[in-house]
This record gives structure tokens, C-alpha cells and sequence, in this order.
């Protein structure tokens, strides 16, 4: 049996727990990976059904186009970059899933941190615990194993990613380069910490917590899910010391009490650093105490379980222990964590980009009610008094034949043309296909133009002649002035020449039968003033009617698009809101 599982748990040290831990990770199980699938596909359920809500939108006019517009724009931008996200992604969670069973920790810092020197540190460790290792770097792309340990002191670099597998169940990722790596390693190295499950970040304790340092963890914390411990290195100090009567260098440990001080002090920075750097509770909650450590130290007096816990690697193991536990926990559950990551970024995408679209689309389409409620009385006055002109005209063309139907289909006619040439543009702006316009006045019980007559006396006889045509004369006179009256357009000339007609005719018979008398009913003029009278507010009416009509569809057809908009809009509401069942998805997330 290996080193490292002899030891019962209970007398362990930290540093055998830590590495007893990693021979528990596993590979994902079938169950989860099955309500991580659930997941993805009730996401993309749902996004289907918005989806087709605004294909089925009925057709929407320029008034309300553009609004709406930018509702199916943002949807489907919104969509798109979570699909190019879950896409982009899709490399890395292979890695993660060829990973599921290792405990992948990043190690930042700046160079001369310490980072191959602790590096370095943990793979003898490793090897003392039975558990081979293999470092390797990153290069075009590719992983490549490398020989040996890895260089340490000025010759650190900040170019070549580099990095250590232990016992199949560590990774070690160096990544001093994650900010100057070549191009062509960029992809990979994302990749790689994408999988992460925890971090490092390492700083000298002779400049610990430098600005750029704090920098570096605060944008870690606020842009990745993975815990991140401080580790503060060459905590130590050199000393002269005498052995055998000869004076030689040594280095001790700090004493714990100046440990403490300097760990706090990384801490509080830290900590503001982070609040500075706009990360949220949670990402503060990440940050893991500092912990102070020697490898120096340790490794002059021999490792012994003394010498590591005096040097600080029993903490940092402990916590170190703790971070593979959770991220354990997190392995086993991460395909269903991906998923539903996925899922809350687009919940995001959707509250921020796509509810106030639809909002502003509503209120686009109110605001179009509102404005057709106002216009159409002006539209009702502008038109009828086009239609008084148009009845008059017509009325007065027809006034010889007298033909009240025609007169009054020519005004239907102009004021149907009048509606369309000027009206209908105006209000095709809120309904794309607007329905044949009806200009109908009802003829029923109007009647029709007032004729005017006059009625003349004849005398039948002989034997009165003279009288007759003195009768004649004086009755046509009297007939002339009475018609002059009762027409008076027609003025006193007509007035005379009827008159002299009737004298002449009454004034012959009269004189020649003078036993017999008769009257005659001649028409005299045509009027259309009553007709006009009560013609007009029926086609007043006809046009309120007629612009109504069109006003009721243009408000049918923005309510049409509302009553879809406000359903897509519970839709894209109701799925920015759900809280997926997170019941078996741990608290601790980590990675992509």
C-alpha cells in the first residue's frame, strides 16, 4: 500500500489528508449529466416557444416597425451570443470533463513570487508520498512534457505556460503568462482555466500585496467563480548561526506573531482591492485567508511533520483540503452547474436587453392610440368640409335633371377619394393592410330638389274677347309679379315674360269663348337650398363613419400587436425569473 494511505485519517498530518483527498475525485456520474441535458434542453424550450410568440406577431405598420423591430433584434442578438457563449465553451468543458477526476489549481504572481520554487516544493512532497509527476508547458497550442523540475530563481518566466501533473490527480498551472502569452497558446491556456478549480496567488513577503498583485487577485475574483488563496512566501529571514565554532548562514521562520500582522495587512488590502474592483459579496466571500510559508525552511530541517508545520504548509495543506473538498462536491456536479450558468446568463441578457425593449414597443403602441384618438377629429373636420363643397358641386350639376342618387354617388365618390389620397397614408402608418373604405350617405327619406310652379287662368269663349284680353293682361301681369315673389332668383324680367305669355293666352280665350275658364300649372324653377339642408349632416356622418371604420381597424390591428407583445413579454418575464431547481448544484461554482 502506498505511503499515503497507511496512516489512519484520525492521526494523519495535514500534508497526508490533503494528498489522501485527491485520491477521492472521480468522474462525473451518468445522473448528472442527464439533469445537466434536462437543462440545456428546457432552456432551449423555452427560447424556442419566445421564439415563434414573435414570428406570429400579426403585421406590423411604420408607426410601430421600428419599436418592435428592435424587440426581435435584441432577442435574437441575446440568443445568438449565449449560443456563440455555450459554443466558445465548448472546448473547455471537454477539458473539464477529461479533467473531472484531477483538482486543477492555477498559481498567479508576479515573477520571482515564488511560484516554480512552490511548485517545485509540492511535486517533491508528492514524490515522498509515493505519487509520481510530470511538469509540461504549453506550447502552439499543444501540451508538452518537459524533463525534470522546473527552473526557478531569474530564470522564471513570464512567456511560456507551464505547468505539473500529479498522481493523476493534480494539476499545477503556472500562469505568470496569462497576460503576455503568444496568440497561438492563448486558446489553450483559457482553456485550461476554464477548468480551474481553485487558485494561488502567490507574492513575496518582502513586498507582499503590491498594488498590481491586489489588481490581479481583485480581477480574478470578479471575473471567475474559483476561490483564491493568498500565499505570502519567503517568510523567513536569514540568520548567522554557529556550528561545529563555525559562523553559517541560516534561514528561520518568521515567529507567528509577525506572520499574523503581515497576513491581516494582505488580507485588508486585499479586500479593498476587491470592493475597489466592483466585485459583489460573493466574490469577496472567495478570498480565502493569506497563509505565510517558507519552503526554504521546511526543506533545511528535512520536511519533517515539525518542520512543515513551522514553516506553514500544515495550513496552507488544511486549506488546501478544504478547496479540494468543495471543488469534489462541484466536479461531480458541474455538467448540471454549466447548464445552469448558461441559463442565468441568459436570464441576464433578457432582463437587460429584451424586457425594456418590449416595454418600449408597448408604450410605442399606446402612444399610437392615443395619437389616432386625437387626429381623428381633424381628420373628420378636414374631410367633411371637402364633402360640403362636393355636395354642392353635385347638386348643382344635376339640378337640370334633378337626379339626387347621382348627385349624391359623385359626393361618396369624391369623398372616397379624398379619404385615400390624403387620410389612408396618414393612417397606414398604424396598419399595414387597411380595409376598403365605405363613404355611404343614406338617401333614404331625403327627398329631392324643390320644383316651382305657378298657376294660370284660361277663359273659354266667344263673346268676351275684349274683356278676356284686359282680363288677360291685368292676370298676367298679377301672374308675373307673384312668380317674381316666390322665385326671386328669377327676377322681374321672367316675371314679365310669363306674365305677358299668360296675358295673351288668357286674354284670347277669355275674349274669344268667355263661358268657360281653366288653369294651367307651369314650372317656373328649380331649387336645391332644403336638399342641401338635410343632406349635409348625413354625409358629415357618412365620413365620421367612414374615418372611424379605419380608425377602429388601425386600433384593432396596434392592439393586435400589443396583446402579442404583452405575451412574449410574461414569456421573456416569466423565463428571466424562474429560479431553476438548483437542489442537487452546490453552493460553491467554480470554472466554465
Amino acid at each position: 500500500m502506498e505511503p499515503h494511505r497507511m496512516n489512519n485519517i484520525h492521526t494523519q498530518t495535514p500534508e497526508q489528508r490533503w494528498f489522501a483527498t485527491l485520491d477521492q475525485f472521480q468522474v462525473i456520474t451518468d445522473e448528472i449529466e442527464a439533469e445537466a441535458a434536462a437543462a440545456r434542453a428546457e432552456v432551449e424550450a423555452l427560447v424556442g416557444e419566445i421564439g415563434r410568440s414573435l414570428d406570429r406577431l400579426p403585421p406590423v405598420a411604420a408607426e410601430l416597425k421600428d419599436s418592435v423591430d428592435v424587440v426581435r433584434s435584441r432577442f435574437e442578438s441575446v440568443v445568438a451570443s449565449a449560443l456563440t457563449r455555450w459554443q466558445d465553451g465548448e472546448l473547455a468543458r471537454k477539458l473539464s470533463e477529461s479533467l473531472s477526476d484531477r483538482l486543477v489549481l492555477l498559481v498567479y504572481g508576479k515573477v520571482n513570487a515564488g511560484k516554480s520554487s512552490l511548485m517545485n516544493f509540492i511535486i517533491d512532497r508528492a514524490t515522498a508520498h509515493g505519487l509520481p509527476s510530470q511538469c509540461f508547458r504549453l506550447e502552439d497550442g499543444e501540451r508538452v512534457d518537459i524533463e525534470g523540475k522546473f527552473a526557478t530563481g531569474s530564470t522564471e518566466t513570464t512567456v511560456c505556460i507551464q505547468g505539473a501533473e500529479i498522481g493523476n490527480r493534480l494539476i499545477l498551472l503556472d500562469s505568470p503568462g496569462l497576460h503576455s502569452v503568444t496568440p497561438v497558446n492563448q486558446a489553450l491556456t483559457e482553456r485550461f482555466v476554464a477548468a480551474a478549480d481553485g487558485a494561488l496567488l502567490l507574492t513575496s513577503s518582502g513586498s507582499a500585496g503590491q498594488r498590481q498583485e491586489l489588481g490581479l487577485l481583485a480581477a480574478a475574483l470578479r471575473d471567475s467563480q474559483r476561490p483564491i488563496i493568498c500565499v505570502i512566501t519567503r517568510s523567513d529571514e536569514n540568520e548567522a548561526d554557529e556550528v561545529d565554532g563555525e559562523v553559517v548562514d541560516r534561514f528561520v521562520n518568521w515567529p507567528p506573531e509577525r506572520r499574523r500582522v503581515l497576513e491581516d495587512d494582505v488580507l485588508k488590502r486585499a479586500r479593498e482591492a476587491v470592493a475597489s474592483a466592483g466585485a459583489d459579496e460573493r466574490a469577496a466571500a472567495r478570498l480565502l485567508a493569506p497563509l505565510s510559508v517558507s519552503a526554504l525552511c521546511a526543506q533545511q530541517e528535512g520536511c519533517t511533520p515539525q518542520a512543515l508545520s513551522a514553516a506553514g504548509f500544515d495550513r496552507l495543506f488544511e486549506a488546501l483540503g478544504g478547496l479540494a473538498d468543495n471543488a469534489l462536491d462541484y466536479k461531480r456536479r458541474k455538467p448540471l452547474q454549466q447548464a445552469l450558468e448558461h441559463r442565468r446568463a441568459l436570464q441576464q441578457h433578457l432582463r437587460a436587453e429584451v424586457l425594456p425593449a418590449l416595454g418600449q414597443a408597448r408604450q410605442a403602441g399606446s402612444k399610437a392610440v392615443k395619437a389616432l384618438d386625437a387626429q381623428a377629429p381633424r381628420i373628420i373636420d378636414a374631410v367633411a368640409g371637402f364633402g360640403l363643397r362636393a355636395l354642392f358641386e353635385a347638386l348643382q350639376r344635376h339640378e337640370a335633371d334633378r337626379d339626387v342618387e347621382a348627385a349624391l354617388t359623385e359626393v361618396q365618390d369624391a369623398v372616397r377619394g379624398e379619404l385615400e389620397g390624403q387620410v389612408l397614408p396618414l393612417l397606414a402608418n398604424y396598419r399595414a393592410e387597411l380595409g376598403q373604405l365605405l363613404v355611404q350617405i343614406d338617401p333614404e327619406g331625403l327627398g329631392g330638389y324643390d320644383e316651382h310652379f305657378v298657376n294660370i287662368e284660361q277663359i273659354k269663349g266667344s263673346g268676351m274677347k275684349a274683356i278676356g284680353s284686359t282680363a288677360g293682361a291685368l292676370g298676367g301681369a298679377a301672374g308675373g309679379a307673384a312668380l317674381g315673389s316666390i322665385v326671386p332668383v328669377l327676377g322681374t324680367g321672367l316675371g314679365a315674360i310669363v306674365g305677358g305669355l299668360a296675358g295673351s293666352l288668357i286674354g284670347r280665350k277669355a275674349g274669344d269663348l268667355g263661358v268657360k275658364t281653366y288653369t294651367v300649372r307651369e314650372l317656373v324653377g328649380v331649387s336645391f337650398d332644403q336638399l342641401q339642408a338635410r343632406a349635409e349632416p348625413r354625409m358629415r356622418a357618412a365620413v365620421r363613419q367612414a374615418v372611424e371604420a379605419v380608425q377602429g381597424q388601425c386600433e384593432s390591428a396596434v392592439h393586435a400587436v400589443d396583446e402579442s407583445l404583452a405575451v412574449i413579454e410574461r414569456q421573456v418575464l416569466d423565463f428571466a425569473s424562474a429560479q431553476a431547481d438548483e437542489t442537487t448544484a452546490p453552493n460553491h461554482t467554480t470554472g466554465a
